[in-house]
């Protein structure tokens, strides 16, 4: 699935899952959002921050601002619609069937309290698209039917760049991963490229944009967006991992481990442990990649000190237990072989699964910046034939 190798890595880094201390960031550290709504200002104020957590993918977060809304303003309809995107987690994958039970009947009562105004009753509409049926009706067919509500919200308001917004994201959510066009994603890119023009400072933008371009065929297109989302929201852990999916397309292994580094220690210092297990993931992804391989080896050390990580749902999770296997099994030194690197690996792989299944099949990962331009060439080749 090209749009979900590193893409759902990058989602399944359900940020927020974990940062109840991402409560304490500075907004101005987090980007610039205003959602519009018919609630009290206090209960807006709550619904902007929370909004702020939500494009970063700071789950937990936004869930617990979005409550704060509805407590600031029982009759806030819509912050339900908000309490229920969080509980996806992740639009890419299919959240616990918890999650679902819990989503669906926010959704419910904020269909109960009825929202003052036509526009908000249609958002909890169209995201009850993902929640209908879910006991019966597989994950992809309402990820579809969500995208068509999607699309007409955005049809219905023109005007509101939320809508717009998360109708991009939608796209490439549902994209094919047979259309070697994508049209999907292309569509996507170029909503949010005219938005980003009148909202530098959105980090819904900067970040979808990265995840719309995360393929070999477009990843150059991704650069802008990758060098900006990281300044727009300083404060977010996955806002500085993120540029680092482009890198890595792009074979700039040098920018991707300043990128997870940074990344890593916003992540430490939050109480992200998940983010910052990620972080380290493409951090020995990079390393191994330029046959640094001490490097990589003292990042798999240090995963092993990280304590802290409790989270039960999490798609193939990043752990130490995904090095370690590989690593004793033979493949430290990345030497002696020669063509291009291996492409990202596929959904639901720890990056070091993927680096040595991929080494054993297309030699080696070291290389220099003045070799880059041949390796992208020939990546983006691999990935336009896949």
């Amino acid at each position: 699935m090209i749009r979900t190798g590193l893409t759902t890595i990058a989602v399944i880094t359900m940020a927020g899952m974990f940062a109840q201390s991402a409560l304490t960031a500075p907004a101005e550290d987090l980007g610039k959002v205003h959602f519009e709504t018919s609630c009290k200002p206090d209960a807006q104020q709550h619904f902007d921050q929370a909004m702020l957590y939500q494009h970063s993918f700071w789950y937990r977060a936004s869930q617990k601002s979005f409550e704060d809304a509805l407590k600031a303003d029982p009759e806030c309809a819509i912050a339900y619609w908000g309490i229920a995107l969080s509980l996806l987690y992740n639009p890419h994958v299919a959240p616990p069937v918890k999650n679902l039970a819990e989503g669906a009947a926010a959704l419910e009562k904020g269909k109960a309290v009825t929202a003052k105004t036509q526009r908000e009753r249609d958002y909890i509409d169209a995201l009850s698209a993902m929640y209908a049926d879910y006991g019966k009706v597989d994950h992809r067919t309402r990820v579809l039917a969500y995208l068509k509500a999607m699309e007409q919200l955005a049809q219905r308001y023109p005007d509101d760049d939320e809508a717009q917004i998360y109708y991009a994201l939608a796209l490439n959510v549902a994209a094919s991963p047979s259309d070697k066009t994508y049209a999907n994603q292309l569509k996507g890119a170029a909503i949010l490229e005219k938005i980003w023009a009148r909202q530098p400072e959105h980090p819904g933008v900067a970040h979808y944009l990265i995840h719309l371009y995360d393929t070999p065929a477009l990843a150059e297109k991704g650069l802008a967006a990758a060098r900006r989302y990281a300044k727009v929201a300083p404060a977010a852990a996955h806002a500085q991992h993120m540029p680092s999916h482009i890198f890595t397309r792009l074979g700039y292994w040098q920018e991707s481990i300043a990128s997870n580094i940074e990344s890593g220690r916003v992540a430490k210092e939050a109480g992200d442990f998940h983010d910052q297990l990620h972080s380290m993931d493409y951090l020995v992804y990079a390393y191994l990649q330029l046959g640094q391989d001490g490097k990589a080896k003292a990042v798999i050390d240090d995963m092993t000190k990280v304590t802290g990580f409790t989270e039960t749902f999490l798609p193939r999770a990043i752990c130490a237990g995904c090095f370690a296997g590989p690593l004793r099994s033979g493949a430290r030194r990345l030497e002696g072989r020669s063509g291009a690197a291996g492409p990202p690996q596929p959904a639901g792989e720890c990056a070091s699964d993927h680096i040595f299944r991929a080494r054993a099949r297309r030699g080696p990962f070291r290389q220099s910046r003045g070799r880059q331009d041949r390796h992208r060439q020939a990546r983006r080749a691999a990935g336009q034939a896949a």
